[in-house]
């Protein structure tokens, strides 16, 4: 057996088991270019389709379309159609909430904010260190 120059272990496998520069450590893995369930759902309902409305036709996304059908079939008296609208409006509502930015701070705030720092900073401070035997030794 050879004589290694370090010492093999934690963090530190032997060369010849290393994986080599350029080489995949997963060659039968997830492909390149292939998509996930949400890419794959998000371009659907993306894509344009043409639908007739009253006696118009037009060309709206899928997404589009599903939420008319919806709404239709909750306004045609289907309550399990006009809970699902209801439910998908109050998330239109929490998510349009989410993504409105936030409010400067006033000056009160920032009062507020550097005296909680000051407290801080003194509690977190190192204490110097004191001669309490009062003699003329050095620390």
């Amino acid at each position: 057996m050879a004589k290694r120059r370090y010492t093999v272990g934690y963090g530190k496998p032997p060369p010849e088991t290393r994986f080599r520069p350029g080489v995949s450590g997963n060659p039968k893995g997830r492909p390149k270019g292939s998509k996930n369930l949400s890419t794959i759902i998000q371009q659907e309902l993306e894509a344009e389709i043409l639908i007739t409305e009253g006696g118009r036709q037009s060309k709206v996304t899928k997404r589009e379309a599903l939420v008319k059908t919806i709404i239709a079939k909750g306004l045609g008296g289907d309550i399990k159609a006009a809970n699902a609208v209801l439910q998908l409006d109050s998330l239109s509502e929490e998510r349009e909430a989410a993504q409105k930015p936030i409010e400067t701070i006033t000056d009160e705030d920032q009062d507020i904010l550097k005296a909680y720092k000051n407290r801080l900073d003194a509690s977190t401070a190192p204490e110097e260190p004191t001669n309490e035997d009062n003699t003329d030794e050095p620390l």
